[in-house]
């Protein structure tokens, strides 16, 4: 049960908003607008149109997308120079990546560079160094030193 519901059930049994307080760990004026605000709406949601406006639009939050969908690597500053129209943080274009679920945050994996004549040279390592056989507990175990 919510802190809301709660307000109207020990309101019915005869409780008084500073015991409701008490017992809910909120000041007695909190237990009695939650209350009223509910009695009045008949609800214990939220008004809508309550809470912060959005500061972008939704043509902008698909601008926004489109720069993603074209460089998986791009970063917010980049997103946001190349959108001189867009006026708003870092932050919220990460926010407006994150909303859409067709991105997830990943870490770009970063692999040693292998020179073509190093490459040459590991296979030929490898051709010349026959696989060695080694027993453990009686199970055979195969360690090749072969590049597939």
């Amino acid at each position: 049960m919510t802190d809301k519901a709660a307000v109207v059930g020990l309101r019915a049994s005869g409780m008084s908003f500073r015991g409701i307080g008490e017992v809910l760990g909120v000041d007695q004026r909190t237990a009695a607008r939650n209350f009223k605000r509910i009695m009045a709406t008949n609800s214990y949601e939220r008004k809508k149109g309550s809470g912060k406006t959005r500061k972008t639009t939704e043509r902008e939050d698909q601008l926004i997308i489109r720069e993603v969908r074209k460089d998986r690597m791009i970063t917010s500053k980049t997103i946001k120079t190349n959108l001189t129209t867009l006026q708003v943080s870092r932050q919220t274009i990460r926010r407006r990546i994150n909303e859409c679920s067709e991105f997830r945050s990943q870490w770009q994996t970063k692999k040693p560079f292998i020179s073509e004549a190093n490459r040459v040279k590991r296979v030929a390592w490898c051709r010349h160094h026959p696989p060695r056989i080694t027993h453990v507990h009686n199970y055979p175990i195969l360690f090749c030193n072969y590049l597939f």
